[in-house]
């Protein structure tokens, strides 16, 4: 930016009262001219973007975003800058004078052929955007003598109004433009002025505005405002929260749209809401270990998803500055090697420390004395260095899964000023060691004393679910992919392989044809099924049995619960492998593959985009039926793809899944086998795969029938805490033996006794997609808590201390149910919901569980009136609702209604069930 300093009645009637509603809030808007983090896409009406920096390419890579604000192209209409695409056919004729401050050139409208120009590239942003930002109308005033002031001004009003006349429907917001105000008007939807409390000087430097400055913009606004929204643009440094807060939270209060942020507009801000932040840095060294198996990955981001956080992957050579944005929570380090990879982190967890981002580290042992008295702790010589110290304190959850076993050490390290310790010993001279504890800056752990490594593996001594909730805070709520409306979510899905196996179950089939009559059919609930499409491709591996592979699979893909999806073109062993060769390059792994990089495909040359992009189109023209497309892309062998290949499939708009390790039963019932929800790579995300397949069960098929252990992971991983969905995963090859189909067949039969919300596996994906970048904001405005997010994710959970969701004052709340003790919150499909919490419950309709998924939710509070939609995949579609004695209820037909006191039991036989309640009031 260029600074310038009856039941259907009263339906029809709740529907008009809400439009009027809707139409009366001012929006909510931001201004970002970084990439904008999903959160603000979620949360803002209207969020003002660099074009040159946000384009429609990377709007549709985040094709999980299916509910966002308008997004409002930035345009300097009265000057030009240097670093923009079209400077260069800037002509010099067209050029007024120099704004000095931002190194820009102050352009002639006035000029036809510049007048045209811009009135082009305006236009060719509209055509993208869903409205325009035009900066800079005053920026004439610099360079122009007076009296030639009123000729730019026409001009500036022709261009509006060219632009309204072609797209009437836009958004179209000014940077003041105070002269012209009075003609355009009724042309534009807002207006926008920057520095009314806190602005830049010459040298743009942050200062306060001078009270005549402030009392003479405050004037010019006075009649604005009640006329069109007035945003107001004030500059803070990003560290200065609480003060932006302050000041946003003022702007409301004199009738205004606040956004409140840094003087590059790159930072989140403070707008009409407060976006708490979520975002937490795992920090690994890369010359130790892969993202995918390291162990801040696999041990630390689990608990921190559980809290509701959304940790980021990052190695220690991308770790810098940067990486210290606004957005940042906290940040966790663990393993990290060599004196120069040290020394830059613990520069930079001291500049982490100092904006007040949390900062945990998990094993200081590997620090110097020298580095660790820079992070202020003190090295003291243990004056019983052959003793074992004694266990003199335990903290809260101690020995949550292991114990702590002291051991002899030649000195302790401490920390200085305020600590809670957590774990206490000392040695026989009184000497005390502190190995574990949380500080106002956050906390660390000492090797040995917060994980103990045990069986190939590390256990925890202290609960890291409490530790981190603790060191980081516990969120308002927490998003939550496990439940949905108040049952477990259910998924199914099938990895390609074995499709080209005849099966011993019924002699002379195929597995896919056993699979499709005695599960598919059978076990009506949804599945996401793949093939690897070399192996079915007349042109593939099998060229003599192609085409009846491709029959089984058309016939597999026509059944009404089967998602197609695709296992790549010839199943990929090692993901990086095969992309350095597609690139042409060296394969890096000198191991003896068992089975090769990939399928023996005669002539064929790893290719990514054979292995994705083809791969989906095959399916989709050949395979799929009408009407259905892959959705979904299964990654195979070691499930580790490198972040280019990972963000081919979001350039496609697919869901990529598989990968993680949550393999925990009763042999074996530790955190560390309870993957996370996927990992970043790069600035996308792979979700994993909630559970693990059949062929670890079976231990690489020696137990025929080892898949029914999967079912001790189900309970694991509910309880005490619901960690994971239901999720059944396995490869064709289960249909190959009598002993592993019956297998599946017990696991899918104590599953279906479970009464879950059975989704395709995509329809999880999103969900966690959306997990990552949904927002929890506290408004500005009223303080009430918001969750915004795509839709999808309808869920959120809170510790039993937080009240009761009230149905009434809050918006888009459905229902919720207690589950291990705490509050699962039902929420409808709307982008942002307000979530209100009350200490009494005096519901008069809550949705208490259903098989469905909440497809709609409206009320009108005054008149008593609810309506409910509900859609499952499954059938008979039911649900428990708690309605008040006062309330009368009515469904369409083929809908079955029972009360039993305050609950009413609603069943169909039919995928789709309208709920309407009308109560006294």
């Amino acid at each position: 930016m260029r600074f310038i300093i009856g039941l259907l009645c009263l339906t029809l009637s709740f529907l008009w009262g809400f439009q009027v509603f809707a139409q009366s809030v001012k929006p909510s808007v931001a201004f970002m001219y970084s990439e904008p983090p999903d959160q603000v896409l979620y949360t803002y009406d209207w969020i003002v973007v660099d074009p040159d920096v946000f384009t429609p390419e990377k709007i549709k890579e985040r094709f999980y975003v299916k509910r966002r604000g308008k997004l409002i192209a930035y345009f300097s209409l009265g000057e030009v800058e240097p670093f923009r695409k079209f400077f260069k056919h800037v002509r010099k004729s067209w050029i007024l004078g120099k704004n000095k401050a931002w190194k820009s050139f102050v352009v002639d409208l006035r000029n036809k052929e510049c007048f045209e120009f811009m009135l082009k590239k305006a236009s060719a942003l509209l055509k993208s955007y869903d409205g325009i930002f035009l900066d800079t109308l005053d920026s004439y005033q610099m360079v122009l003598p007076k009296k030639e002031w009123k000729s730019y001004e026409r001009r500036k009003v022709e261009f509006i109004k060219a632009l309204r006349r072609n797209y009437p429907k836009k958004i179209i917001m000014v940077n003041r433009g105070f002269d012209v105000y009075p003609q355009v008007k009724s042309l534009i939807d807002a207006v926008v002025v920057e520095s009314l409390y806190k602005g830049l000087d010459a040298k743009l430097n942050y200062v306060d505005v001078g009270n005549r400055e402030r009392q003479w913009l405050l004037d010019k606004l006075k009649k604005i405002k009640e006329e069109k929204p007035v945003v107001v643009i004030d500059y803070l440094p990003s560290n200065k929260e609480q003060e932006a807060r302050r000041v946003a939270k003022r702007l409301i209060k004199e009738g205004f749209i606040p956004w409140v942020a840094d003087k590059n507009l790159t930072e989140v801000g403070e707008g009409v809401f407060h976006i708490l932040k979520r975002k937490i840095l795992l920090v690994y060294d890369s010359s130790l270990e892969i993202p995918d198996e390291s162990d801040v990955h696999r041990l630390i981001q689990l608990p921190l998803e559980w809290l509701g956080y959304e940790p980021v992957v990052v190695s220690v050579g991308d770790f810098s500055e940067k990486s210290l944005t606004s957005d940042v929570k906290g940040v966790v380090v663990w393993n990290i090697r060599g004196k120069k990879n040290k020394d830059k982190v613990i520069k930079l967890l001291l500049k982490a420390k100092k904006r007040g981002i949390k900062v945990f580290i998990v094993d200081l042992s590997v620090f110097s004395p020298e580095q660790l008295k820079h992070l202020n702790f003190e090295l003291v010589s243990n004056r019983k260095p052959e003793e074992v110290p004694k266990i003199v304190y335990k903290g809260r959850t101690y020995g949550f899964e292991i114990k702590a076993y002291p051991f002899p050490t030649d000195s302790f390290v401490n920390p200085k000023g305020k600590y809670t310790p957590l774990l206490v010993l000392e040695n026989s001279v009184g000497q005390k060691f502190i190995p574990v504890a949380i500080t106002p800056w956050g906390g660390y752990g000492y090797s040995g004393y917060l994980l103990k490594d045990m069986f190939n593996d590390s256990l925890w001594v202290f609960d890291p679910f409490w530790l981190f909730s603790e060191v980081f805070g516990r969120l308002p709520f927490a998003p939550d992919v496990t439940t949905e409306s108040g049952r477990r979510i259910m998924t199914v899905h099938l990895d390609g392989d074995g499709f080209a196996d005849k099966s011993f179950v019924e002699y002379g089939k195929y597995v896919g044809e056993v699979l499709r009559e005695k599960i598919f059919k059978v076990y009506k609930v949804p599945h996401t099924v793949s093939v690897i499409v070399g192996e079915v491709d007349p042109r593939g591996l099998y060229p003599k049995k192609a085409k009846k592979l491709m029959e089984v699979a058309k016939s597999i893909f026509s059944l009404p619960n089967v998602e197609p999806a695709s296992h790549t073109y010839s199943h990929p062993f090692n993901w990086i492998d095969v992309y350095r060769m597609s690139m042409g390059l060296k394969p890096t792994d000198k191991r003896n593959l068992k089975y090769g990089y990939h399928l023996p495909i005669p002539g064929y040359v790893p290719s990514v985009k054979k292995e994705i992009d083809y791969s989906l189109e095959f399916i989709d023209k050949y395979l799929a039926p009408n009407g259905k497309k892959a959705k979904v892309l299964l990654w195979s062998g070691d499930c580790a793809p490198p972040p280019p290949v990972v963000e081919r499939t979001y350039k496609l708009g697919v869901y990529n899944v598989n990968g993680g390790d949550t393999t925990i039963d009763d042999t074996f019932p530790y955190l560390c086998k309870v993957s996370p929800m996927g990992i970043n790579k790069g600035k996308f995300f792979q979700v994993y795969a909630p559970v693990q397949n059949e062929e670890v069960y079976t231990k690489g098929w020696k137990i025929k029938d080892g898949y029914v252990r999967v079912i001790s992971t189900f309970k694991l991983t509910d309880k005490p805490r619901r960690l994971k969905p239901i999720s059944i995963y396995y490869h064709f090859y289960s249909a190959q033996f009598p002993l592993s189909f019956n297998a599946l067949k017990k696991v899918y039969d104590w599953a279906m006794r479970q009464g879950t919300v059975p989704m395709f596996l995509s329809e999880y994906a999103q969900r966690v997609l959306e997990f990552r970048g949904a927002s929890i904001a506290e408004s500005n405005r009223d303080g009430n808590m918001y969750f915004c997010s795509s839709g999808s994710l309808k869920t959120v959970r809170l510790e039993g201390k937080g009240g009761i969701p009230s149905i009434d004052k809050s918006q888009g709340v459905v229902g919720y149910r207690r589950i291990n003790g705490r509050i699962y919150v039902f929420l409808d499909d709307s982008r942002c919901r307000r979530i209100v919490f009350v200490n009494r419950d005096d519901n008069d309709f809550v949705l208490v569980s259903s098989n469905g998924m909440v497809k709609d939710f409206r009320k009108d509070v005054e008149r008593g009136y609810y309506r409910l939609v509900l859609h499952s995949e499954v059938l008979p579609l039911k649900a428990d609702l708690r309605v008040a004695d006062t309330c009368s209820l009515r469904v369409g037909n083929g809908v079955n209604l029972k009360r039993k006191g305050g609950m009413v039991e609603v069943e169909a036989r039919k995928k789709k069930v309208t709920v309407e309640a009308v109560c006294k009031r």
